[in-house]
């Protein structure tokens, strides 16, 4: 997993990490209003020894009228990146509250990243909010959508965490067979 840092040209920096960990990329918008160069630092806080190839994708937003909610819901998963990199129990309900708002501009237009996005809503529900009903239900709603885009090792993780959010609900223990 890693951590994303940009320093922008006035010095600032600021961090991104979504909680999917390894499961996806890390997305950061960066504004015009910074023009500049801006430096890029990536970090991994675990200590695994894990080893894999590091790609860095820098694009233009598209900026036709038909882009607008796409745009909105990307800078709405950088926002969210960026409150949960701060690990606080306030910056993950800021990181919720973002990651839901995506999720609703993605819901018709985006499948790939409606999935990433309930996932992400799903971790931050089980690891911080402690809801284990909704990070159940959000994780199975991404774990069916990962299914659709034959995307295997992102729906077996889904469903773990779906069957995780089950064992630790308080509604009863027998409710993990759902997941399986």
């Amino acid at each position: 997993d890693f951590v994303v840092s940009v320093v922008d040209p006035a010095g600032v920096e600021r961090s991104y990490n979504s909680p999917l960990r390894r499961d996806r990329a890390e997305f950061v918008v960066l504004d015009a209003a910074h023009p500049g160069r801006h430096l890029i630092i990536l970090n991994s806080e675990e200590f695994t020894g894990a080893t894999d190839r590091h790609e860095l994708q820098v694009s233009a937003l598209p900026a036709g009228n038909g882009d607008a909610a796409r745009v909105a819901a990307l800078r709405l998963m950088s926002e969210a990146a960026a409150a949960n990199s701060k690990a606080t129990e306030q910056s993950a309900r800021v990181a919720l509250a973002a990651y839901t708002s995506a999720a609703e501009l993605w819901r018709t237009d985006g499948i790939r990243e409606y999935a990433q996005t309930l996932y992400s809503i799903a971790m931050l529900q089980y690891w911080w909010t402690y809801d284990m009903a909704q990070a159940a239900e959000n994780a199975a709603r991404a774990a069916s959508l990962y299914r659709q885009l034959l995307e295997p090792s992102l729906e077996a993780n889904a469903l773990s965490l779906q069957a995780a959010a089950l064992i630790e609900s308080p509604s009863g223990s027998d409710d993990y067979r759902v997941a399986l």
